[in-house]
C-alpha cells in the first residue's frame, strides 16, 4: 500500500499543536517521536480516514520488516517500495540498491478526501485537479478534475506510465479565498490502489496567519510559498537524523523543524516525527533533497514546484540514486 503523501501537512498542524489547538494528526507527531530509532513491530492504525472517522487520517500501517541481511521485502506501507536492509544498519542499509516496484496494471482508482485540519470534518465543494507531470504547474493535462462531494471525496483513474513505473504527478486542492491552497506531490511514485480515501487536511488562511505569527513570530510573504516536508529511512518510516536543503533558499526562506512536537530553528536535523519544511520559499521550480546528518550521504531528492500562497507537501524517501551510507 502507497504511503500516505499528505502527511508532511503535521509540519503545519504542529504550529498549532504548539498553539494549544487539536487536530487530524495530533497525537502522531509525539507517539512517533517516543522513539528515535523506527520500530519494527506492526503497526496496525488506519492509514487514511472513512467518512465516519476522519481523525484517523495520519496514523500509520505497516508490516514487520525483515531486517536479515540481504532480504529483499516490500517495506511496511508501500508495496511500491522495495529494498535491501542488513540487521547492522535497518536505517539506511538499503542506500545504494533501492529498487521500486511496478504497478501490476496500467492504471488504478485513487481517491482522497478534503478535511478540515482541525476538526476532521469532510469538506465538500472543494476544486481539485489531479496532474500526471510533477513539473507541469499549469496543469495542462489533468486526469481527473472537479469538485469535492459532500463526503469531500474525489476520485480519479492514475495511469501508471511507460512500463508501469507508477504515477508520479500530483493533486492540487483549492478552496477559494478561504482554504489554504494545497499541492500534494506523489513521492515516490503511487504504484497500488488504497484501501481507504487519502485524508488532504486543509488551513483556512486566517488560521494559517494566526498560528505562523502567534507561534513563529514569522509573517507569511503573499507571494511566496511554503514546503512541508517528511524523512523516511529505509523501513518506510519517519526518522531523525536528517537535514534538508532546497536550492532556492534565500535570506527571507525560513527552514524550520519538528523538535519534541515543537516547531523551531533552532537545530538543522528531524527528530523521530521525521518533519520539517521551508517558509517563505521563492515561487517556482524547487529541488528538495534530504542528507543524512551524520554522513552528509544523499538519502533521496524530490523535484517539486511552489506556488506564491500555498503549502506543497512532499515525503522524500531512499531512491535508486542514492549513494550508499551507513548509520
Amino acid at each position: 500500500m502507497h504511503r500516505q503523501p499528505s502527511r508532511p501537512v503535521c509540519w503545519i498542524l504542529a504550529l498549532g499543536l504548539s498553539a494549544g489547538l487539536s487536530g487530524a494528526c495530533s497525537g502522531s507527531a509525539s507517539d512517533e517521536a517516543s522513539s528515535s530509532e523506527p520500530s519494527t513491530q506492526k503497526d496496525t492504525g488506519a492509514s487514511a480516514s472513512s467518512s465516519s472517522d476522519n481523525r484517523d487520517v495520519f496514523q500509520d500501517t505497516g508490516e514487520t520488516v525483515d531486517s536479515s541481511p540481504g532480504q529483499e521485502s516490500n517495506e511496511p506501507g508501500n508495496g511500491s517500495f522495495q529494498t535491501r536492509t542488513n540487521e547492522d544498519s535497518p536505517r539506511w542499509g538499503c542506500l545504494g540498491d533501492v529498487n521500486w516496484a511496478r504497478a501490476s496494471d496500467d492504471s488504478l482508482e485513487y481517491t482522497g478526501q478534503t478535511v478540515g485540519a482541525f476538526g476532521g470534518e469532510s469538506l465538500g465543494g472543494i476544486s481539485f485537479e489531479v496532474c500526471p507531470d510533477a513539473s507541469d504547474a499549469s496543469c495542462s493535462n489533468p486526469v481527473v478534475s472537479g469538485e469535492t462531494g459532500d463526503d469531500g471525496a474525489f476520485t480519479g483513474t492514475l495511469p501508471m506510465g511507460k512500463n508501469r513505473t507508477g504515477f508520479d504527478g500530483y493533486a492540487r486542492v483549492t478552496g477559494g479565498d478561504d482554504v489554504l491552497d494545497t499541492i500534494v506531490f506523489f513521492n515516490p511514485p503511487i504504484t497500488e490502489n488504497e484501501d481507504a480515501p487519502v485524508g488532504v487536511p486543509l488551513l483556512n488562511q486566517s488560521t494559517f496567519d494566526m498560528m505562523t505569527e502567534m507561534v513563529m513570530g514569522l509573517e507569511a510573504n503573499d507571494e511566496r510559498g511554503h514546503l512541508a516536508l517528511e524523512a523516511l529511512d529505509c523501513t518506510w518510516r519517519r526518522t531523525s537524523g536528517v537535514e534538508f536543503e532546497i536550492d532556492t533558499s534565500d535570506q527571507e526562506t525560513v527552514e524550520l523543524y519538528i523538535n519534541e512536537s515543537m516547531p523551531t530553528t533552532s537545530t538543522s536535523t528531524t527528530d523521530a516525527t521525521g518533519l520539517a519544511g521551508f517558509f517563505n520559499v521563492p515561487a517556482g521550480e524547487v529541488t528538495v533533497t534530504a542528507k543524512s546528518a551524520e554522513t552528509g550521504h544523499t538519502i533521496g531528492t524530490a523535484e517539486v514546484f511552489v506556488e506564491a500562497g500555498a503549502i506543497s507537501e512532499v515525503a522524500v524517501a531512499p531512491e535508486p540514486a542514492a549513494s550508499p551510507a551507513t548509520n
